[in-house]
């Protein structure tokens, strides 16, 4: 990826894509089809690929279990305490607050049927350990209520921007050891440490790899709530190959880095 501007746009695009496949399946499936391609001796239709992988990942998610629904919760947050990331005054211990998303997991037309108490989360960072937990409330659409909740395949979506520290030393202490960010305040950090030169790099980890873990805490009912707890562990997660090879390439040209996660939880619900 290219220095400059050009890697922040390239990171923000496959972001934005990665959202949109999540969000609207369908439609993708439809743009898709409109195209095939040569594959051996015959064409293979690009929309028909699509579907067969995404009966394939549901397929993979509903063995071995009863829950046939699903809501996926989705969290933004900043990664602070990693290894040689960018000194803007945060202290060993802070706590933010973002927004959270949810949408349904199986019909993306209907409402969600498992729905966050609200639109904030808070996330506490403590030394190499990063937690946070959120509450999820039953908004209708079973003919009872769910009785039991499961959380399935937590992924985390990486963002690190190396950037030289010398083009953007105003943002040192930027919070003055502030122990509480709002997203709007860590939003407006990015954005401008994101229009320096730099290089953007996204990492993908899937499946309680690293230290990334989520379960719910105590009964796990709706009734009405259900709290999730969710852990990430800097030195498990620094011990992926990728990432360590990001962080020598950051190193060896003097670099720092900002780290941003985008959490997507998948809880699946027996609707009864």
């Amino acid at each position: 990826m290219k220095r400059g501007g050009a890697g922040t746009v390239l990171l923000v695009i496959f972001f934005l894509l990665i959202i949109v496949v999540l969000l609207f399946p369908n439609q993708v499936e439809q743009f898709l089809s409109q195209f095939n391609i040569s594959l051996g001796n015959g064409t293979v239709n690009l929309g028909q690929v699509f579907q067969q992988f995404i009966n394939g990942v549901q397929g993979i998610l509903n063995i071995g279990n009863s829950y046939q629904n699903y809501s996926t919760v989705v969290i933004d947050l900043p990664i602070f305490n990693a290894e040689d990331t960018f000194n803007i005054g945060v202290s060993s211990e802070s706590t933010f607050v973002g927004p959270i998303y949810s949408f349904n997991g199986k019909n993306l037309l209907l409402s969600p049927v498992i729905v966050p108490t609200n639109n904030n989360i808070n996330v506490n960072e403590n030394g190499n350990n990063i937690n946070f937990q959120f509450s999820l409330e039953y908004s209708g659409g079973c003919n009872n209520t769910i009785n039991s909740i499961y959380i399935q395949d937590p992924e985390l979506y990486m963002g690190i921007y190396s950037f030289n520290p010398n083009e953007v030393s105003s943002y040192y202490n930027y919070f003055g050891n502030s122990n509480f960010i709002t997203y709007d305040e860590i939003n407006q950090l990015y954005n401008a440490i994101t229009n320096k030169p730099g290089q953007s790099y996204l990492i993908i980890i899937q499946g309680n790899q690293y230290g990334l873990s989520c379960e719910p805490i105590g009964v796990v009912q709706l009734n009405p709530t259900a709290t999730v707890s969710c852990s990430i562990n800097l030195n498990q997660l620094e011990s992926d190959p990728q990432i360590q090879s990001i962080m020598n390439e950051i190193n060896s040209a003097g670099n720092s880095s900002l780290w941003f996660g985008v959490v997507k939880i998948k809880v699946s619900y027996n609707c009864q």
